[in-house]
């Protein structure tokens, strides 16, 4: 008769267990009238008219005009396509709402009035909220090592120029450069930009902070205080930030302006 791979397969296409043992008898059979589609189906009568006469509503299965009357699926192609079709443009809709559903997030985060803390094991969760949360209002001061992998610095660039390029104005404390620091020719250019001021501390036990105004602070709290490792918290608790804040304006009291090494 018919498999339990092509049961699984039209279930995992949207079909119900009930209307996959139908259709699949019906292709089995060719064309039946229920009392023969019942030994196939081997689901009860009142089950089976039922699920006929949604099959038949969706188009998948023709009603034969005889005594007693029969039914008939449609082809097998035709079926799939529909349902692959329909699973296809469910998904879409699903990436839609997904993304709507984030950016809402995102704007809650920036936004809302009750106080929040956020931690993740995975920078990524939160970066977003970091990118979207600066505005000319609200400038942005921000601690950091430069040591670490490349792709943290290009993520430690990509944050700050989204600080820049909404018109806040930036301070950039990070730790004192050795010779074999990473330079990018991004950071280099940040460097030369009014809104943007680079600081070098001498305290080598730098943590990497972001402050957003006086309303959020980002921290790392990883172990070795790289930036896209450990557990990262944001919040807009007052405490918190204010913490921040003072831990920032220690470090700017004893940091100096020194320009970066040429790339």
């Amino acid at each position: 008769m018919f498999e339990d791979k092509d049961l699984k397969l039209l279930t995992r296409l949207g079909f119900t267990s009930s209307q996959a043992k139908v259709y699949l008898g019906l292709v089995y059979l060719g064309q039946s009238c229920v009392h023969n589609l019942l030994k196939v189906a081997q689901i009860d009568r009142g089950e089976t008219y039922r699920v006929i006469s949604r099959l038949e509503k969706q188009g998948f299965v023709h009603r034969i005009i005889v005594n007693p009357t029969e039914f008939k699926a449609v082809p097998v192609s035709d079926l799939l396509s529909v349902l692959l079709l329909r699973r296809k443009t469910e998904v879409c809709e699903l990436e839609q709402d997904i993304k709507r559903f984030q950016k809402k997030k995102i704007e809650n985060v920036g936004t809302s009035k009750e106080e929040y803390m956020l931690l993740a094991s995975k920078p990524e969760m939160i970066l977003d909220s970091i990118r979207h949360a600066s505005s000319p209002e609200r400038p942005v001061d921000v601690v950091s090592r430069l040591c670490g992998s490349r792709k943290s610095t290009r993520v430690l660039e990509d944050i700050l120029w989204n600080f820049i390029e909404s018109g806040a104005k930036v301070r950039f404390i990070v730790d004192a450069p050795v010779e074999d620091i990473f330079v990018t020719k991004l950071l280099k250019e940040l460097e030369s930009h009014p809104n943007f001021t680079l600081m070098y501390t001498t305290n080598s036990a730098i943590v990497p902070v972001v402050i957003i105004g006086d309303t959020e602070v980002w921290i790392n709290t990883s172990e070795r205080f790289i930036f896209l490792e450990g557990t990262h918290l944001l919040s807009n608790n007052p405490r918190l930030v204010r913490l921040a804040q003072g831990y920032f304006n220690h470090l700017l009291s004893t940091s100096i302006s020194v320009k970066l090494p040429m790339i």
